[in-house]
């Protein structure tokens, strides 16, 4: 006897289920990154260290956790209010990181003309493939975000 595939009640059971699941970790991620915000309007060089440490440590645990799902392969009823909310969510988050990283990049940009100003002109810091910092010479590096 085969296993039958999935109906559409399942498969919304099974998205929902995978939502709810993951709806915590993306909870805490949203807080870490509205965190991150925070510290870094208010110059918290401490408190954005804090933060930044933190989200990749729960990126870290929510891949991990999106790794085990097993979401069916059919597409189902995607109306489930938990799945939603978590594509909202994750919405969110992508903003949030995405301004945190054109705030940071105005940030060193506007620092570099300073300190070219003023004749110093250091090598800048850029970010490679991986995400990883890495130093570059100066207008070589990946922005820390796309428009």
């Amino acid at each position: 006897m085969t296993p039958s595939l999935p109906t559409t009640t399942q498969a919304l059971v099974d998205f929902d289920t995978a939502a709810r699941r993951l709806l915590p970790a993306l909870e805490r991620l949203e807080q870490l990154l509205d965190g991150e915000i925070e510290a870094l309007t208010a110059g918290d060089l401490d408190a954005l260290s804090r933060h930044t440490r933190d989200k990749r440590r729960q990126l870290r645990e929510l891949e991990a956790e999106v790794s085990r799902l097993q979401v069916p392969g059919r597409q189902g009823d995607l109306r489930s209010v938990a799945w939603q909310e978590m594509l909202a969510r994750l919405a969110r988050c992508h903003e949030l990181n995405q301004a945190i990283g054109a705030t940071l990049s105005t940030q060193l940009r506007q620092n570099a003309d300073l300190l070219s100003l003023l004749g110093h002109a250091p090598a800048a810091a850029g970010y490679g493939p991986a995400g990883k910092p890495r130093a570059v010479l100066a207008g070589q590096g990946r922005p820390l975000a796309l428009g």
